[in-house]
């Protein structure tokens, strides 16, 4: 219930929706109340595109909002609108929205959504917003669903760190076996794929540990241990991998990044702990621009810290609030080929679009 009104009280704010029809969704679902399956579509709110840059006036702009993610109901109708036309409900797991988006990656036109609150995966085409869930249901289904990372191939890589797995998927949302043997992972989390090598790295977070494995799903190696010193950790939680082939961390309780080559090399580390604009609250998730920018996501502070990869502070953008640009306890983040920024936007229920329109933030 304490979901359900945080919920609707944000999606109010926000003008998406009233109350009542999402009480009416989740109340049916949580009943098992079913009907007749629509073809459900990502519901993109445009709106507010290009009104918000940052910096802000009269800096010249570097990042710009492009829309907000908050429902799966045909396009063009909110969820009341879905209920009111529709007239039926779907199971929990094919809720026309999302609960706690955590997890995101973004590659060739698709966005990949990690839903820890029911839990499932969604996968939107972004030129179609055609819709694919899968995960919360029968052989492969998620506990607890933290990352998600996609090969050459299309295959999805899902780490869950209840049941201590990463449960690979086909395109189709098809369930076709686990990465490593039963019992090797201990909570994994974070996950990237490097795109050159097709090396999976996978963060196992009690273990202070990141395990990697090649393209066939072999293992490889490992590297870290835990500690404070250079290339040890205290409970990594976040990976991305650049397009230089550097590996960049997000060591959450000593407070900073730390930078590998492929191979698991130290390279440098940078940041500290602190609620100022250049130090470290609480680091999440992390993702790197063709232009080697390290964006890193504040969750205590409900923003997007931009550095290079000195540890130099260039930008940041957010805040607490529910208007666009503005976040509640985010915590994943990707960006695209094209360099667009897609943030889960966890405890507002939704998924938040920016694009970077400098070559270089500074």
């Amino acid at each position: 219930m304490k979901i359900m009104k945080n919920m609707a009280e944000r999606y109010k704010q926000s003008g998406i929706s009233s109350y009542a029809p999402i009480a009416v969704i989740m109340m049916a679902a949580l009943s098992g109340t079913m009907g007749c399956a629509p073809a459900f579509r990502a519901n993109l709110d445009t709106r507010y595109a290009g009104e918000f840059v940052w910096p802000p006036p009269p800096e010249k702009p570097r990042i710009t909002y492009l829309w907000s993610l908050y429902s799966f109901a045909p396009q063009g109708e909110n969820i009341a609108e879905y209920i009111e036309h529709e007239g039926s409900t779907e199971a929990f797991a094919d809720l026309p929205y999302m609960l706690k988006p955590y997890g995101i990656h973004a590659m060739n036109n698709k966005l990949y959504i990690v839903d820890q609150g029911i839990p499932r995966v969604s996968v939107i085409d972004l030129k179609t917003q055609e819709l694919l869930h899968f995960g919360f249901e029968g052989i492969g289904q998620l506990r607890m669903p933290i990352a998600i990372a996609v090969d050459n191939r299309g295959r999805m890589f899902v780490t869950d760190s209840e049941a201590a797995t990463v449960n690979i998927y086909e395109p189709s949302g098809t369930f076709s076996g686990y990465l490593g043997e039963k019992g090797f992972f201990k909570r994994p989390t974070g996950i990237v794929i490097e795109q050159a090598t097709q090396r999976v790295y996978v963060l196992d977070s009690t273990e202070h540990r990141v395990q990697v494995f090649d393209a066939s799903g072999a293992y490889r190696s490992g590297f870290g241990q835990r500690g404070s010193g250079n290339g040890e950790f205290n409970y990594p939680t976040h990976i991305a991998a650049g397009t230089n082939g550097r590996i960049y961390i997000s060591d959450a309780m000593n407070f900073r990044i730390q930078i590998f080559d492929k191979d698991g090399n130290f390279i440098s580390t940078f940041g500290k702990q602190g609620d100022a604009y250049d130090e470290i609250d609480k680091p999440k998730g992390i993702a790197v621009d063709t232009f080697g920018h390290i964006y890193l996501v504040d969750t205590m502070q409900d923003m997007i810290k931009i550095f290079d990869d000195r540890g130099d502070l260039l930008l940041f953008f957010g805040g607490q609030g529910v208007a666009p640009g503005t976040f509640s306890m985010p915590t994943g983040i990707s960006i695209d080929e094209r360099n667009t920024i897609y943030v889960a936007d966890t405890y507002n229920h939704k998924i938040q679009a920016f694009k970077l329109i400098e070559e270089k933030v500074r």
